[in-house]
């Protein structure tokens, strides 16, 4: 009651005193002091946006393509990763190749495949957040995949799931049973999963967050994941498939809403 008592007062003395009408009044009354106005805004906490992903990109390359393929990459797309690694046979300073000890040959793609991500993982694995694979033949927008790793149903799960983000093949029935030599395992992997098994084409390369490359690094001495005597003539991209599936890791659907593919695993039509 003394409030409204005091405010009655102060309006009829300003009335008045001041001569100031009634809506100059109301105006008066309705604004607020200076600092007061931001009081609200104070109280407003706004999200940052997510920084930026942070891409190493490892191509996998051979001593005779340093000059052409490789070179042709760092002048390239290969500026705007965060780091880029050529792994080769041989060591190439000016290129920024490293020499893995695992044989160069296209019968032992797999074998380089796992000395190549071992080597990341051990030498960059708390410096980036994703790890993009790469042959020396592929090309790779990075806005794009910088665009999509920031989307929220990649955030969402970056932490927390093993992604492997690529062009998805299925590997034929007969094709399953001529590169898994032992049988076993085969009758193991068609027990749980039948005979559905799916990978990304290494052709356009793929994109793995850390507890994909964490795991597959795990993994690689388990029997399921192609020891060297079972190795030979298996793709790289074919065998990382079969082997992470048996660590709860399997190509994601990478496709937009409307069904068009973000990776391209074949050369455009002319």
């Amino acid at each position: 009651m003394r409030s409204v008592v005091a405010l009655l007062a102060v309006v009829a003395w300003l009335t008045l005193a001041h001569g100031i009408s009634p809506k100059e009044l109301r105006d008066v009354l309705c604004s607020i002091d200076v600092d007061e106005s931001n009081a609200a805004l104070d109280l407003v906490r706004v999200a940052r946006v997510a920084q930026a992903p942070r891409i190493l990109c490892f191509v996998n390359t051979i001593s005779p393509h340093h000059a052409t393929k490789a070179q042709t990459i760092k002048d390239t797309w290969g500026k705007r990763c965060d780091k880029l690694v050529f792994l080769s046979n041989a060591t190439d300073v000016a290129l920024g190749a490293v020499a893995l000890v695992a044989p160069s040959d296209h019968d032992h793609l797999w074998q380089k495949h796992k000395a190549s991500i071992a080597y990341i993982w051990e030498h960059f694995r708390h410096e980036y957040d994703w790890f993009y694979k790469a042959d020396d033949d592929a090309y790779v927008i990075l806005e794009n995949l910088r665009a999509y790793l920031r989307s929220p149903e990649i955030v969402m799960q970056q932490d927390v799931e093993p992604l492997q983000l690529g062009h998805r093949f299925r590997v034929s029935r007969d094709l399953m049973e001529y590169y898994v030599q032992d049988k076993a395992i085969l009758r193991e992997y068609v027990h749980r999963w039948r005979y559905w098994w799916l990978f990304n084409s290494g052709g356009p390369g793929y994109a793995m967050n850390k507890l994909y490359m964490q795991r597959a690094v795990e993994s690689f001495p388990e029997p399921h994941c192609f020891s060297d005597e079972y190795s030979d003539m298996v793709p790289d991209d074919v065998a990382i498939s079969f082997c992470m599936a048996f660590a709860g890791a399997s190509p994601t659907n990478t496709r937009d809403l409307h069904g068009r593919e973000r990776w391209h695993a074949n050369n455009p039509r002319t």
